[in-house]
């Protein structure tokens, strides 16, 4: 029985054809639907395909028409996709949206608390620089306690006060002044992190600027205090009821994470095992290295590639002067192009648990409001592993997990 879309190519090999609807058949593809669409698209015109060929892989008559029948409903799904995308026309700008000003001071009180908690546990670089032997040569020179040690020195603490009355006072001075100028690189830098723009000229850029202003004025009050020697706690994130809700893009992949990790409350509700959480968090700890923490919308098949890519370039061990670097640091090192790598099977796992990660989500609801949402881990982004090699099943080394099992 002939089947409508199946051809049969002159190497015997049988491939799914169809043609793709005149509406948008040759017509330019909008850049907010690419990421959702690029197998639709010609690469070199950017426009949409006028045919979509694919492979079905093999010249057994029985087995194409079983690969025909997943690529009929797959094919169709995503052309229905591209129609729904195209009259639901772009999403709006989320990136325009106020910021919650309170979350924005919280953060930055945190950020500015925690970073001196560590100054005074660490100490000063004297002691990572000069061994005490070394420092002995100089017999005027103050003798610091060795590297490893927690504390700061009495001349470092005296340094440190000064800087932090100056701080503070420059700090007040500003807010006396409604001038919050002197925060400008600490609020871009916040805005990016968390993907707000960071045009100067949205209206509430300076009601935003003010309440960072604020932030450094209460921190460096909290900083002279416990300078004195007041116990003054660092404060932990933001109160989960002041967190904002989901943006249009969805949660972001942290949050969905642990969405994923504590499961649904249900009885007999199935839970992952400890194991895949823990290599779940090192997938996402690397992909945030990468990409930062992006709402799933965000996740484009581009970026899964560009992640894809990156890990299969990763040493299977880090030892030595590799331990702690990020996945863009190891990528960036001399010797990255001697690395020991991992096999396509075990970056094939890891893209599957982020892909479940997603597909929890999608169970939630989560990504019901985006129109055409696929999960980006999936099939089309998975390597292709040698069915000659010995053993092609996905599943992670000893090595791969003796490195998951350190700290992450």
């Amino acid at each position: 029985m002939a089947i409508t879309y199946m051809k049969r190519r002159p190497s015997g090999i049988y491939e799914f054809r169809r043609m793709l609807p005149r509406s948008i058949a040759g017509q330019s593809v909008p850049a907010y639907a690419l990421p959702a669409l690029a197998e639709l698209t010609n690469p070199k015109t950017g426009r949409f395909k006028l045919e979509l060929t694919v492979s079905l892989k093999t010249s057994e008559i029985a087995a194409a028409k079983r690969e025909y029948a997943k690529e009929q409903a797959r094919v169709a799904v995503l052309i229905e996709t591209a129609l729904s995308l195209l009259a639901a026309g772009p999403p709006p700008d989320r990136s325009r949206e106020p910021p919650d000003l309170e979350r924005l001071h919280e953060e930055m009180v945190a950020v500015i608390l925690k970073s001196d908690e560590e100054e005074r546990q660490q100490g000063d670089s004297r002691r990572h620089l000069q061994t005490p032997e070394e420092r002995q040569q100089w017999p005027d020179l103050l003798q610091v306690r060795p590297s490893g040690s927690v504390s700061m020195e009495i001349d470092h603490y005296l340094v440190l006060g000064t800087h932090i009355e100056e701080l503070h006072r420059d700090y007040r001075k500003a807010l006396s002044m409604q001038d919050a100028r002197i925060v400008e690189p600490e609020l871009s830098s916040w805005l990016r992190k968390n993907g707000l723009t960071i045009d100067p000229d949205v209206p509430w850029r300076p009601m935003a600027a003010l309440a960072a202003l604020r932030a450094h004025v209460k921190a460096y009050g909290l900083l002279e205090a416990r300078q004195k020697g007041d116990d003054v706690p660092t404060p932990t994130a933001a109160p989960a009821s002041r967190t904002p809700a989901p943006s249009g893009q969805g949660p972001k992949l942290s949050d969905a994470f642990k969405q994923w990790r504590d499961g649904n409350e249900a009885r007999g509700a199935r839970k992952p095992s400890q194991r895949s959480v823990q290599i779940n968090d090192h997938a996402v700890r690397l992909f945030t290295e990468l990409h930062g923490d992006l709402p799933l919308g965000a996740i484009s098949f581009e970026k899964a590639r560009q992640f894809r890519d990156a890990y299969a370039k990763m040493p299977t061990r880090l030892t030595g002067e590799l331990q702690g670097k990020t996945l863009p640091e190891l990528l960036a090192h001399p010797d990255a192009g001697s690395f020991n790598t991992p096999n396509s099977t075990t970056v094939n796992k890891l893209l599957g648990m982020l892909g479940a990660i997603i597909s929890a989500a999608e169970r939630e609801g989560a990504l019901d409001h985006i129109v055409g949402f696929q999960n980006p881990f999936g099939k089309r982004v998975k390597l292709q592993v040698d069915d000659r090699a010995e053993d092609s099943r996905e599943r992670f080394t000893a090595a791969d997990l003796d490195r998951i099992g350190g700290p992450v």
